[in-house]
């Protein structure tokens, strides 16, 4: 007679809920978004460019990218450039690049305005599911080489009717607070022209 009885049988695994993420945090994965014929220059100096590009809208936001230019002969400059997105000449926070959004709802802000308590508040509302209030920026990966870097922002929700606010201060690199008006509109009307590629109810992150 064995020592050892047999083990027990496995149980069978449980699947884990998919985990979804809430709208307000990025662009739905099930969607493809409308590209608008936008582009919103928010500064300009000899040595850098920074504009909003590649707009595309979708039910629930819109998508775009922020586009800071260098001039590519000179590699030392862009690094520096570079550098001061996040942080002035003194290696602070004064003097990076800060960049907002305004609409009828409210203001929201990136980059060196987005302080440790907004971050908390931020991932409280991830945890629980439960929206913060509207207008919500949040930014997503970034690329960059060449004198070109590109960092995606998600803007949610959809704008109001009208135009909406644009701002960039980037103190470093000697642009001071310019805003920029945008044309809302446009973002509504290609909304609606997103298309769905998988339904809801089915699993995707």
């Amino acid at each position: 007679m064995p020592f050892f009885d047999a083990p027990p049988p496995r149980p069978e695994p449980v699947p884990e809920p998919e985990s979804r993420t809430p709208d307000w945090l990025a662009s739905p994965s099930n969607w493809l978004g409308m590209p608008v014929d936008l582009r919103v220059v928010l500064g300009r100096t000899e040595n850098v460019v920074v504009a909003a590009v590649d707009f595309q809208a979708y039910p629930t936001g819109v998508r775009f990218n922020l586009l800071v230019r260098t001039p590519r002969d000179d590699p030392v400059r862009g690094r520096g450039a570079i550098r001061s997105m996040h942080f002035g000449p003194d290696g602070s926070e004064e003097g990076g690049l800060r960049f907002g959004v305004r609409t009828t709802q409210g203001r929201s802000f990136n980059y060196d305005d987005v302080s440790p308590g907004v971050m908390y508040e931020m991932l409280g509302h991830l945890r629980a599911a439960t929206p913060p209030a509207p207008p919500l920026l949040t930014s997503g990966g970034g690329s960059g080489g060449g004198g070109e870097f590109n960092r995606r922002f998600w803007l949610w929700p959809l704008p109001p009717p009208g135009p909406f606010e644009m701002a960039c201060e980037w103190r470093a690199m000697g642009i001071d607070e310019y805003v920029a008006t945008v044309d809302g509109d446009r973002i509504l009307a290609a909304a609606p022209h997103a298309i769905q590629i998988w339904p809801d109810d089915e699993p995707h992150r």
